[in-house]
């Protein structure tokens, strides 16, 4: 942390100075844009006001502000990032934006390719599921398309029970994990299980999924740098994204320490 950033935090934690919390809260806006700009938000939605998410994002960096604990030695940034994503999932789960049938398709596809990947024990191609849903490849990535999964929860919670209403964040870092959950949930030593057992199940997706995957939760580019790296559409990266996370789930529903040892 600069010596500006601690002489800003002590003024406004220890003195409960207006202008120094002003001043934090307007450096830490483009947080809150960055943090937009990593999820794949619907489009051309009539219903969908990219604004409401700005300011439900805001609002969460400022309940960061308020929590946050400059003593620990945490990283202000990575308190906060959860923080607003949080509060942006929760604007997002209130304007109810994934209609029923979308949803219903994502478990239909979700089913597919738990079925192929007990036939097959390998990494499912894209093709062998247009085939068992009998449709095209150009009718696969419609429905990919349609289905199109923002990345808006940690990777790492697709080890949780998907039915679950409310589910606890465990970042891929082991620092934020220990910041969030201190005396919580899950120890490093979970965190650290985790991570590894993921990263044995990424290992075995096809290529492409692969590599996304691993430019956006790793190297934590967002789909417009990845697509320029790729050189495929910025669309085309939110189908694959979609793809890789489907296809994670039927990998750890049917048994992920299967193919972590294949």
């Amino acid at each position: 942390m600069q010596a500006t950033d601690r002489e800003l935090w002590k003024k406004y934690k220890e003195k409960n100075n207006m202008q120094a919390r002003g001043t934090l809260l307007e450096n830490n806006v483009p947080l809150v844009r960055f943090t937009i700009e990593r999820m794949c938000l619907p489009q051309n939605c009539s219903w969908f006001d990219a604004d409401d998410l700005m300011t439900a994002g805001i609002i969460g960096l400022i309940d960061a502000l308020e929590k946050f604990k400059p003593e620990l030695g945490g990283k202000f940034s990575t308190y906060a990032y959860f923080r607003i994503r949080g509060a942006i999932l929760d604007e997002m789960r209130a304007l109810d934006w994934v209609p029923r049938s979308v949803r219903q398709k994502t478990k239909e596809l979700e089913k597919a390719y738990e079925v192929l990947q007990k036939k097959f024990v390998r990494p499912v191609a894209e093709e062998d599921v247009a085939k068992y849903l009998g449709c095209s490849l150009q009718g696969f990535h419609d429905l990919l398309r349609e289905i199109k999964i923002p990345p808006v929860v940690s990777l790492d919670q697709l080890m949780e029970d998907p039915e679950k209403k409310h589910r606890d964040v465990i970042p891929l870092d082991c620092t934020a994990a220990k910041d969030e959950n201190r005396g919580g949930a899950l120890s490093e030593v979970a965190v650290k299980e985790t991570r590894e057992l993921l990263s044995h199940v990424i290992e075995r997706l096809p290529e492409k999924e692969r590599l996304v995957l691993t430019l956006y939760y790793y190297e934590e580019l967002t789909f417009k740098e990845i697509a320029a790296v790729v050189e495929v559409t910025e669309s085309r990266i939110c189908q694959i994204h979609s793809q890789a996370i489907i296809h994670l789930r039927a990998m750890l529903k049917i048994g992920c320490h299967d193919f972590a040892t294949v």
